[in-house]
């Protein structure tokens, strides 16, 4: 009897951190992104899949976590499908966060062959 109430305790002891660790993975943010046909301009269209709104998409010119230089920003977007217009089409990393925290971020590459 101790033993099963003691594994009824250990379990119940735990039981918030697997809820916990559960509703962190719901809130990842994925995301498509693409560069946008029949067009001169160099604009790359973003569609959220995953994650709520308000956004902030930050895009590179080289991997951001090996130095990449900022080209382009976008804060506060409420949309799930939004656009970026760049100065040329070259490959491209984006950094999608939620405006609410900076810890959830996904990262994407995009060439310039991406359709």
């Amino acid at each position: 009897m101790r033993r099963l109430l003691f594994i009824l305790t250990a379990f119940l002891a735990f039981l918030p951190a697997l809820t916990s660790n559960a509703s962190a993975q719901n809130e990842k943010i994925n995301f498509v992104a693409s560069w946008k046909q029949n067009t001169d301009k160099a604009i790359i269209e973003i569609t959220v899949t995953k994650g709520e709104a308000p956004f902030k998409c930050y895009v590179y010119d080289k991997s951001p976590f090996l130095g990449g230089k900022l080209v382009a920003k976008t804060e506060g977007v409420t949309d799930n499908k939004f656009e970026i217009l760049l100065n040329s089409k070259e490959n491209v990393y984006i950094c999608l966060y939620t405006s609410e925290s900076d810890i959830e971020m996904s990262t994407k590459l995009l060439n310039t062959d991406n359709k």
